[in-house]
């Protein structure tokens, strides 16, 4: 089994996201920090563990085992609670619109050039991404340099069932 664990101080939107093979990482999270109780857009970082199914991004795989999903102009990710695609990555041109609001997830650049995703119950678009500046907290998000994230994904194998744990420093 593969595991990270990000470790953060309450009321804080920094943290270190420790992996046991490569180890430890600066991380910026939510600009709430993290919470127990996750609401869409509150701004928060959902504490609890979740696999990592799979990873995106708006250059080509760099050599992850994760199924890999290219984002084009036309992906989003829906952010609305009332769809029935809510949390759903998808192409906006083969689906049928029920939402009041998404993502529209290539305008993230530098953010999504890779991400890995967070299979969370709740919130939606909850990803580990790229980060935009080192000091930059993000919307809920786990955020790492591009040269972390990348060394991650290359690490991480579905086979192994990779998670993720997040909570409190102690």
């Amino acid at each position: 089994m593969q595991h990270l664990t990000l470790l953060a101080k309450p009321e804080c939107h920094f943290g270190t996201l420790h992996c046991q093979d490569l180890g430890v990482f600066e991380a910026t999270i939510g600009k709430n920090g993290l919470t127990k109780n996750k609401q869409e857009g509150d701004l928060s970082t959902p504490i609890g563990s979740f696999a990592l199914p799979s990873a995106f991004g708006l250059l080509p795989n760099p050599g992850t085992k994760l199924p890999y999903r290219d984002i084009t102009s036309a992906t989003l990710c829906i952010d609305d609670p009332s769809s029935c695609h809510y949390n759903a990555i998808l192409e906006e041109n083969q689906t049928p619109s029920d939402w009041a609001s998404c993502e529209r997830m290539s305008v993230y650049d530098p953010e999504y050039r890779h991400g890995i995703i967070i299979d969370s119950p709740v919130g939606s678009c909850l990803f580990i991404h790229i980060w935009k500046t080192p000091q930059t907290p993000t919307a809920g998000c786990i955020a790492l340099s591009e040269k972390n994230l990348l060394k991650i994904l290359n690490w991480l194998d579905p086979s192994q069932t990779p998670t993720l744990t997040v909570g409190f420093e102690n």
